[in-house]
């Protein structure tokens, strides 16, 4: 099993959620994120740059629907354990 780690540094950033094996980040949002989301596209782009997959989730997602949420970051696993 892969071991998650939670807020972890990666270059200036610090990640909610984040799988090295799949370089795979999960970040959850909440209300502050619909003021920034020019500085949360340029931390996707350095991201994206480094070779990680950014999945954002909004707070409410997880609260109200968790299903769908846990789907997609398996689909995402798999399909970037499996390269």
């Amino acid at each position: 099993m892969t071991r998650k780690q939670k807020n972890i540094p990666i270059g200036r950033y610090v990640v909610d959620f984040a799988c090295r094996k799949a370089k795979l980040i999960i970040e959850i949002d909440g209300e502050s994120h619909l003021t920034r989301r020019s500085q949360d596209q340029t931390r996707a782009d350095f991201l994206a740059s480094e070779g990680w997959l950014v999945l954002r989730f909004w707070n409410t997602q997880v609260y109200d629907d968790l299903e769908p949420v846990q789907e997609a970051i398996d689909q995402a696993c798999v399909q970037r354990t499996s390269l």
